[in-house]
């Protein structure tokens, strides 16, 4: 396929939209990636390849494998040529976890980082959740079913948080985050509030099976902030509330 039936767009399109910068139809987290790669390859004149997103018509996205070299006309002037392949598919599969479909840890990790390090002057909601008691369930009743309950914490989380700008990942066995992107702080203790409020999974299908909650820890920070050191602190304030919990439910015994 061609250039146009991989990106959606023509060159008149790449002028009309971005006064001829290519960069303008690449994704902004993507952007400085491509760049970088070009003057690598000016600099060195050797074969550079590099992964990026291209946003296309109607909001699309999609992930591009791009392999360029330079190539010398008779009058020793310098061009480009590029192979351009779609590897959406490929991208899919490594970055989402295969049970739940969300971010897998490795992805959530990275891209959480290239956001915060290309809006410095922006601030991020980090939410970590653990669920209560859930290895009871695969110790009573199977991992087939405990996959399922898994699958109904995706869609509630997608769900709770539909309204903003996320990134959802599934970080461990019965662990999730999500990262909301430029959020005010006096949102994020209504958002904990509609989260855990509402944090009931079940299975009707089997009597008497109990209700999992999650235990939900969040910080709040500039994107200046050391993601290592949020994501440290989020799971921290998640085992406390977690431990408090089992304290509280172990009182009323």
């Amino acid at each position: 396929p061609g250039f146009t039936d991989i990106t959606g767009h023509t060159l008149e399109d790449i002028n009309r939209i971005s006064n001829g910068k290519y960069t303008g139809i690449i994704v902004e987290e993507d952007q400085q990636r491509f760049v970088d790669a070009i003057h690598k390859l000016m600099d060195t004149e050797t074969e550079v390849a590099v992964d990026y997103r291209i946003l296309k018509p109607e909001d699309k996205v999609i992930w591009v494998s791009d392999n360029m070299n330079i190539i010398k006309d008779s009058r020793g002037n310098r061009h480009i040529f590029a192979v351009v392949l779609d590897i959406t598919d490929e991208k899919e599969k490594a970055s989402k976890d295969a049970l739940t479909r969300l971010l897998n840890k490795g992805a959530f990790h990275t891209l959480s980082k290239e956001y915060m390090d290309l809006h410095p002057e922006s601030y991020i909601g980090l939410f970590m959740i653990d669920l209560n008691n859930f290895k009871s369930v695969n110790d009573i009743y199977g991992h087939q079913i405990g996959d399922v309950i898994l699958k109904k914490v995706a869609d509630y989380l997608t769900s709770v948080f539909s309204n903003y700008n996320t990134l959802i990942g599934r970080v461990g066995g019965d662990e999730f985050m999500v990262l909301v992107k430029g959020i005010r702080e006096e949102k994020m203790v209504d958002l904990k509030s509609n989260l855990v409020s509402n944090f009931h999974i079940t299975l009707e299908e089997i009597a008497d099976f109990p209700v999992i909650t999650g235990s939900v820890g969040y910080t709040y920070c500039s994107c200046k902030t050391d993601f290592d050191t949020i994501y440290q602190n989020a799971d921290e304030l998640m085992y406390k509330e977690k431990r408090m919990m089992r304290s509280f439910r172990d009182g009323k015994r």
